[in-house]
């Protein structure tokens, strides 16, 4: 793997630029901050002058080998240039002069090879010129692995806030390559040394999950993690416990999640009067329920009971083709009672709610069952009504017959292809269409999609961490109306009939082709009935006859069953006049009818009520 960084350029005195590749069996990649093209003058000492930003190096691996290549110019001449390899706690410094081959050298290109330690913490490379004006520029580690001892923690990992006589929990990973003999932490109390506290190790003793809940007793300042391996090499780090006493401030692990439930100022203070939060499915942790005192309900259900409006996460695809490079990113919108997720949330969270809920701080949990791994939790406590089950049985409002498709979901097509480009309206306003054959539409329900490429289509495609509830909602249905000309239908070129554009193909399957990366599950497999049938799953065919173009035609197809293949498959919709069988890009620009040339435009549909259905 080949790393190179831009660091900085010092202007006047000094000019240092630097690259950092690290030696391994791993693909190049490219990464660091982009350059600007213009100097920030630091108007204090005007010889000087920063371009970029300051990056870290990447991940390491322990005794690793990452080579530092810089460029120095000094005017005045460079009198030396020293390399630190930076350590951490008690290992030494490894100091490197480098040769400077003559005096008054203005300007030289030094290449330093450094050997990754467990405890490295950066580079630096400090230059001295003729008059002894010096420059150190340091270059952070972003992490070693893999070392004979380390420790890596989530969350607010290094202090917490303290609220009296409750729970607190950190969440870590220890990796130790000759193994772990003793993993404890000692907490410490108006600075005095309490009782150590031995944390669980499990079976294997190289890599160690752990989680360390403890009370906020009156006191209390930190917790020091040790850990000792088999050869007796020991670590340790400190956790800050911040006293509940004054106002002291938090960081939020979920901040979209608080601010969606109108918090926004995050201190013990402006909390200490909230009494009910709202999370939603794809929620990674409650771990802020923490700083919460007073917290009576939570609603589970995306804010459905409560009347939270949580937002869902946004989507983005980099168009394939095109310089340079632009984005699509569906805005996300809102929770839809077809959604589910595809994941469970984190095990660190299910034992803070189990502590809240066996302590009594909680009055009401709202929950969907199967919605986010929480079930075992929280069973003991439906029968008491502290839990309430959401269901379809239970609350028919939330999980209505029929449910339309979020357009916050729509991706536009044109990201995979110029073949694939589509103008999109929504929601659809022309005179007429909403009356057809004596069948009113509900305007707010109307796409208008006119193919700009010969494959283009109408496509849908949820946020990475959901997928589509096919145990309730079992179809998928919609109506479709085209506006396209009879005279344009009734061509051809090259023996293709346009009117090959009043067949479509509906996919159901897990992402658009191409963007692996924007499921956690990857692939494009479809799902037909539960059965796996690859990336050439069409659907039950769609039709509109040729008599019935003044018509809406409707469509219904099922969502894969429970009876093969993995739901999670079930996350985007593709609908595409043509079915695959068209014209070619080349043809589709240079078919003439009527005196004008292409179908660009040309080809309109209107599609109205997609929905997903419990009902056939």
């Amino acid at each position: 793997m080949k790393t190179i960084i831009k660091y900085f350029s010092v202007a006047a005195n000094y000019l240092l630029l630097c690259s950092v590749a690290m030696i391994s069996g791993c693909d190049d990649k490219e990464t660091g901050n982009p350059v600007d093209e213009e100097y920030e003058t630091v108007t204090a000492n005007p010889r000087v002058a920063v371009l970029g930003n300051v990056s870290e190096l990447d991940e390491l691996e322990i005794n690793s080998e990452f080579t530092v290549n810089f460029y120095v110019h000094a005017p005045a001449g460079i009198k030396s240039v020293v390399s630190v390899l930076l350590s951490d706690l008690n290992d030494s410094d490894e100091i490197t002069d480098i040769p400077v081959s003559s005096n008054g050298l203005t300007e030289m290109y030094p290449s330093v090879t450094f050997t990754a330690k467990r405890k490295l913490k950066g580079v630096s490379i400090r230059i001295v010129d003729m008059n002894n004006n010096s420059r150190e520029t340091v270059f952070p580690v972003h992490r070693v692995t893999g070392a004979p001892l380390d420790i890596f923690m989530e969350g607010n990992s290094y202090s917490v806030v303290g609220v009296l006589n409750k729970f607190f929990y950190i969440s870590g990973e220890v990796i130790s390559v000759n193994g772990l003999k003793e993993l404890f932490y000692t907490p410490y109390v108006n600075g005095a040394a309490q009782a150590p506290v031995p944390i669980s190790t499990g079976s294997d003793n190289n890599r160690v999950s752990f989680t360390i809940r403890h009370k906020v007793d009156e006191g209390l300042e930190k917790l020091e993690i040790t850990m000792i391996d088999e050869t007796g090499d020991e670590i340790h780090q400190s956790i800050k416990i911040i006293g509940s006493e004054g106002n002291p401030t938090f960081v939020p692990i979920e901040r979209q999640v608080l601010e969606d439930n109108g918090i926004t100022v995050f201190n013990t203070r402006a909390v200490a009067s909230v009494e009910q939060l709202a999370y939603p499915f794809h929620t990674r942790s409650l771990q802020d329920l923490y700083y919460f005192p007073n917290l009576k309900v939570l609603d589970f259900t995306n804010g459905s009971i409560i009347e939270v409006k949580n937002r869902m996460p946004t989507l983005s695809f980099t168009y394939r083709y095109g310089v340079p490079p632009a984005v699509f990113t569906n805005n996300g919108g809102y929770w839809q009672p077809y959604l589910k997720l595809c994941d469970p949330i984190s095990l660190p969270s299910k034992i803070l709610l189990a502590d809240l809920l066996a302590d009594g701080s909680l009055e009401k949990i709202y929950y969907i069952p199967g919605s986010m791994d929480l079930d075992d939790v929280l069973a003991p406590y439906v029968d008491s009504g502290v839990v309430e089950l959401v269901t379809p049985e239970t609350h028919p409002k939330l999980f209505p017959d029929e449910a339309p498709i979020d357009y916050a979901s729509w991706l536009n097509t044109t990201v995979y292809s110029a073949g694939y480009a589509v103008n999109l309206s929504y929601p659809a306003r022309d005179y007429g269409i909403y009356n057809v054959n004596g069948y009113l539409i509900n305007t707010k329900t109307v796409y208008r999609l006119a193919l700009t490429g010969n494959e283009g289509g109408l496509a849908f495609e949820l946020p990475k961490e959901y997928r589509f509830n096919k145990d309730i909602y079992k179809y998928l249905k919609f109506k479709v109306f085209t506006a396209t000309p009879v005279e344009v239908l009734e061509a051809s070129i090259n023996s293709v009939p346009v009117n090959r554009y009043l067949n479509f193909q509906v996919r159901i399957g897990n992402t658009m082709y191409g963007y692996e990366t924007n499921s956690i599950h990857g692939g494009q497999q479809d799902y037909i009935n539960g059965t796996n049938t690859g990336t050439s799953a069409l659907g039950p065919a769609l039709t509109i006859k040729p008599d019935q173009l003044s018509s809406w035609t409707d469509y219904s197809r099922v969502m894969a069953t429970n009876a093969a293949g993995d739901p999670q498959w079930q996350r985007m919709i593709l609908i595409q006049p043509g079915a695959g069988n068209v014209p070619s890009a080349a043809d589709f620009a240079a078919i003439e009818i009527n005196g004008v040339t292409g179908l660009s435009g040309r080809l309109v549909y209107y599609f109205a009520d997609i929905r997903l259905s419990k009902n056939p």
